[in-house]
């Protein structure tokens, strides 16, 4: 009897939490920014997906952390599983924006934006150190090229396997249409986050953005929603560029896609 396939996801907090014990957990001692959802009635669409499709769920999604952090964790498990990859049915990609500090260092993430005092004396040094990156050294270029970088290595090491990618944010889109193989979404998942937000745009941002606590930055309904594109998309495999229909999903603010731009909240 052969085994299951792997459905393998690759991306940050978009894709970083889960309602079951990921296998690639049981071998990984430093998958920081990974979340277990241990509520039942919240489905996270990865797990969704890979239920669907009867495949092993392994997650590379980090919460916070860049893309390097991701692709680093990913090509660590490939080095120390060997024929690993050959059994993979499709890999998804949540892209996220470029300008996120590319270290291999767990302990760097986008929280540490959020709080001017931190109780531990090590974080408090490395939001220092990354504010002042961010500010001071941040050259936006550079991280671009290096992002673009790695689409061409993914259009290269994968070729031979399925891919689905969602861009996180219009940042990606264009590149990921020009570069990346396999099914390219072009609907920013953040659209489709803050579709689901009402209040003003200071109050969207505080409770679905810097301190959001949605499994993956949606309700239920649209966890379960992306989870059954994936599942659809792999098994009608057609390459191409596509825009997600909207209306499959919980939407209430027909303003999200006015974001980052003054006037994408509801009131």
């Amino acid at each position: 009897m052969l085994s299951k396939k792997h459905l393998v996801v690759v991306g940050d907090s978009y894709c970083s939490s889960a309602r079951t014990n990921l296998i690639y957990n049981e071998f990984n001692s430093d998958a920081v920014g990974q979340q277990l959802n241990p509520d039942p009635t919240l489905h996270s669409w990865i797990d969704v997906a890979a239920n669907h499709l009867n495949l092993n769920l392994y997650s590379f999604g980090y919460a916070g952390r860049s893309w390097y952090y991701s692709r680093q964790a990913l090509f660590r498990y490939i080095a120390d599983n060997p024929g690993w990859v050959d059994q993979i049915e499709c890999m998804v990609f949540c892209h996220t924006d470029a300008y996120r500090y590319n270290t291999g260092n767990g302990d760097v993430h986008n929280s540490l934006y959020l709080s001017d005092s931190y109780r531990d004396h090590q974080q408090q040094l490395l939001a220092n150190a990354l504010r002042n990156w961010t500010v001071e050294l941040m050259d936006p270029p550079f991280q671009c090229w290096a992002q673009e970088q790695w689409f061409y290595e993914i259009a290269r090491e994968f070729k031979h396997i399925n891919q689905i990618h969602f861009n996180n944010y219009h940042l990606t889109v264009e590149k990921s249409i020009n570069i990346l193989p396999g099914v390219v979404f072009t609907t920013p998942l953040v659209y489709l986050s803050l579709g689901e937000a009402s209040g003003t745009d200071e109050e969207i941002v505080k409770k679905y953005m810097t301190h959001d606590s949605r499994v993956n930055h949606f309700n239920a309904h649209n966890n379960i929603a992306l989870g059954n594109l994936v599942s659809s998309t792999v098994q009608t495999y057609q390459p191409g560029h596509y825009t997600i229909d909207s209306s499959k999903f919980d939407i209430v603010n027909p303003n999200a896609t006015k974001w980052p731009n003054p006037g994408f909240g509801t009131c």
